[in-house]
């Protein structure tokens, strides 16, 4: 465990603190007691027991991280510090009795050992008791900041590993949406080549290059700002338009001050997707679609709309969702949990509308956090 500049400086400081503590109590006692002696005098008698500990804490460090006190261990780890605690004691208490005369003067043992060595001995068997609970008191401290680090240490760990888990399943679940956009793409150009369109479908295989090559560029974020993802549904509208160039109008409204929001990454095609699928493939006439977005007290509300058939009645959610809604819900989910709604509506007097709410946001969520 290394002892750099903060940690001694922490030591210095707490055995300061605790000095000073000491000294003011010694000094009040002796006042009330009628023997007061000067303040400054209580201090340096005082004051180097408490740094003398300090300068021990790092072998007592060391100890508790050799022998920490474990179930089926504590006789081996007591005596192990035992052996560290009584030579530390004693030589607490030489360096004191040598160092602080006034100790030595004060201190008196029986007539048979009143000398130097005499004094000495029974100096540090009077200490004794009081040394080996500060070397407890320090090495339970030890043993609590030692664990508590251990604890951020897991917890980070936890936390790292959670948000790789859901960077994973973010991945897995776009992987699943882009293979189906491609199957219903090149589908699409299948047809119109089957119908001899062959120029509609030479643009539509353009127009498909251009979103792979958005798609690959983009891969590896998990937001990107919502005018990219606009222009993104721009282009594969363009495609969309070439399957029904009678069928669909597309009408796209965003608020200037949301173009900076960041949204999650090819959020919005699959929603889009399902529109067409459901207002637009399945009656003959034509069909507007409508894109909305806009900040709504710290939320981003981005809407689709279309006026086609819609959900049926009164019904608030299509009676079967797809691969893609579901896993845009699952997306949704993951990123910001309960901060975030997808919603569904069916328009009067036809058509429906697909809402999805997430936090307002133009700085990634890894930046905010740190």
């Amino acid at each position: 465990m290394p002892f750099g500049k903060p940690r001694l400086s922490l030591l210095f400081v707490a055995s300061t603190v605790l000095g000073l503590a000491a000294a003011g109590w010694v000094h009040t006692l002796t006042r009330v007691q009628g023997t007061g002696a000067p303040a400054t005098e209580v201090a340096l008698y005082v004051m180097p027991f408490f740094f003398l500990w300090a300068a021990f804490y790092p072998p007592i460090s060391w100890m508790a991280k050799r022998c920490p006190i474990r179930r089926g261990r504590v006789p081996a780890s007591v005596l192990a510090h035992a052996g560290l605690a009584l030579p530390l004691s004693f030589t607490h208490s030489a360096l004191r009795f040598g160092l602080q005369p006034q100790l030595r003067a004060s201190f008196h043992v029986s007539p048979a050992w009143d000398n130097a060595v005499g004094r000495l001995v029974g100096f540090a068997a009077f200490e004794a008791p009081i040394h080996l609970f500060v070397y407890s008191a320090i090495l339970g401290v030890t043993f609590i900041v030692d664990y508590s680090r251990r604890l951020r240490a897991r917890e980070t760990a936890s936390a790292q590993l959670a948000t790789q888990l859901a960077q994973a399943e973010l991945q897995a679940l776009r992987m699943q949406l882009n293979p189906h956009f491609l199957f219903n793409a090149l589908n699409g150009v299948a047809t119109l080549v089957r119908e001899r369109k062959h120029d509609r479908a030479v643009r539509m295989l353009a127009g498909i290059s251009d979103l792979l090559r958005y798609v690959l560029d983009e891969s590896g974020k998990q937001e990107v700002q919502l005018r990219r993802e606009v222009e993104f549904i721009a282009q594969y509208l363009e495609i969309e338009r070439i399957r029904f160039p009678d069928r669909l109008r597309v009408r796209i409204d965003v608020d200037p001050e949301s173009t900076e929001a960041l949204v999650p990454n090819l959020i919005l095609q699959p929603v889009v997707e399902n529109a067409i699928r459901h207002g637009v493939a399945r009656h003959g006439r034509a069909t507007k679609l409508t894109i909305t977005a806009q900040r709504n007290i710290g939320m981003l509300e981005v809407k689709v709309e279309d006026d086609g058939p819609g959900f049926g009645g009164s019904l608030k959610e299509p009676p079967s969702i797809g691969v893609g809604i579901e896993n845009t819900r699952a997306r949704l989910a993951q990123t910001y949990g309960e901060d975030q709604s997808l919603t569904f509506e069916s328009l009067t007097p036809q058509g429906a509308a697909v809402t999805i709410t997430i936090p307002f946001r133009t700085v990634a969520l890894s930046h905010l956090e740190v």
